[in-house]
């Protein structure tokens, strides 16, 4: 087999299927598998990961199970991809990184047992709380207040405020100048903690 060949293989192989390439070239697929699978050898072994000095902790869901993933915040790249995400995988990676007096920050959901293996493990990095979690729960708390809401009105009013979770969604400077005056109906007529949250 030609050097040629060999590195057409190594770039293709990460686009299509190994059946796929072994058609195309009049090969069998196990010879596919092979050169790719030194490929992968070869850059396994090159590759080295820097500690970072901003850490995320987050999940992901990966054939039927929850997984750990662990990445590069400011280069915005995956470090590593755990088994699952129960404190003891997670204590058992960051007890591995040799390095780890280098993070600084790490970013989580509420997952309480990140919480705890950071505050244990890396007690100097700050904790941040991932903003899309913050604002989610913020959403649902809206939507639990919005519903409560509306069951105290009388249909009229229902019919007045139609697609209210809408507007509610809608930041103020985008709304249209006869839902922006809804809205400022819609806050006379809720309680204080609404607007309160709607701002």
């Amino acid at each position: 087999m030609t050097e040629r060949l060999v590195h057409y293989i190594e770039r293709k192989a990460l686009e299509r299927t190994f059946t796929s390439l072994a058609d195309e070239l009049g090969i069998n697929e196990t010879t596919i598998r092979r050169v790719f699978r030194k490929y992968a050898d070869r850059e396994m072994t090159a590759l080295q990961f820097s500690t970072p000095k901003w850490m995320g902790l987050d999940e992901l869901y990966l054939i039927r199970q929850y997984r750990g993933v662990v990445t590069n915040v400011r280069e915005r790249t995956i470090v590593e991809l755990l088994p699952n995400r129960n404190q003891k995988s997670v204590a058992n990676y960051i007890s591995s990184i040799k390095d780890r007096s280098h993070i600084e920050l790490v970013t989580i959901d509420m997952w309480i047992p990140y919480r705890n293996v950071l505050r244990e493990l890396l007690p100097h990095a700050q904790i941040v709380v991932d903003k899309f979690h913050v604002v989610r729960m913020a959403n649902q708390a809206l939507e639990r207040v919005r519903k409560a809401t509306r069951e105290r009105l009388t249909v009229r009013q229902r019919l007045r405020l139609k697609n209210d979770r809408f507007l509610l969604l809608t930041n103020r400077e985008n709304l249209s100048s006869d839902r922006l005056l809804l809205s400022g109906k819609l806050d006379c007529q809720l309680p204080s903690t609404w607007s309160s949250l709607q701002r």
